[in-house]
């Protein structure tokens, strides 16, 4: 896949995103309803591995509104609260996403600072992205063709 956007200096230069329907009881639920799970994956300049965010989604307005993943890390406090990779933390809480559709595919938004840890989700490096922070805040990612396995 290319790159999301195509300046230089782009932190985050692919993405990926898989939404799958929840099991019935959590859609049933009468306290927090979530109608799917939302994998979201993003590469940075410079790694070959990616950073992920899994949460549990609920309807708002048009979309889902998916909340991030929780490292169980423990690393420091960060000195500075910007976006990028780090080996420290930044925040306590998982911070989330919002996903709608678009005729050229998908908007992923974020919504709430979101961490996002790479595989063995037990240590660093943690990437951070604000939604305050145009930079980082929307990603159009396109129409994908369905895999077919046989």
């Amino acid at each position: 896949m290319p790159p999301i956007l195509r300046h230089i200096r782009q932190l985050v230069v692919r993405a990926t995103l898989s939404i799958k329907s929840a099991p019935p009881e959590w859609q049933t639920a009468k306290v927090h309803p979530f109608v799917a799970t939302g994998d979201l994956k993003m590469w940075t300049s410079g790694k070959k591995q990616s950073f992920d965010s899994s949460g549990n989604c609920s309807v708002q307005g048009d979309g889902l509104l998916c909340l991030g993943s929780l490292s169980a890390a423990e690393a420091d406090e960060c000195r500075s609260a910007g976006d990028g990779v780090r080996q420290c933390r930044i925040v306590s809480n998982d911070g989330s996403f919002q996903v709608e559709r678009k005729a050229a595919g998908v908007l992923v938004t974020i919504r709430e600072r979101l961490e996002l840890v790479q595989a063995a989700y037990d240590g660093g490096p943690f990437l951070y992205l604000r939604s305050t922070n145009m930079e980082t805040r929307d990603f159009l990612l396109p129409k994908a063709t369905p895999e077919v396995c046989g």
